[in-house]
């Protein structure tokens, strides 16, 4: 629904989406899993699961290659304060583009 009226934009990322039903993912946001999901799956950046928990977590500099994608070359859009957490607990760099109706629903919970 967000991004009907953006369609042509948002065209570019079709078929590269995860949603929160994805059999993959363990954890919603404001957990990182979903950007670091999305990222091993259409970027190929190299992660690992936690044999314990199954969660993806962000590689340490020592883990990566010299030339592997690194979690802060990765740049989030985010509308939602969750998902700013969860990019960021990811490792990446992230711009918060508030939803419109984000202060109408603030008004309304005061």
């Amino acid at each position: 629904m967000k991004s009907e009226s953006q369609s042509e934009l948002f065209s570019a990322f079709e078929g590269k989406v995860i949603c929160g039903d994805d059999a993959e993912l363990k954890r919603g946001k404001p957990h990182p899993d979903p950007f670091l999901l999305a990222a091993t799956r259409h970027l190929g950046m190299k992660l690992e699961r936690d044999p314990v928990t199954g969660f993806l977590e962000p590689p340490s500099a020592h883990q990566l290659e010299p030339d592997a994608l690194r979690p802060d070359q990765i740049l989030v859009f985010e509308d939602g304060l969750a998902g700013v957490q969860a990019a960021k607990a990811a490792g990446m760099k992230v711009v918060w583009v508030p939803d419109p109706e984000l202060k109408v629903l603030l008004t309304q919970q005061h």
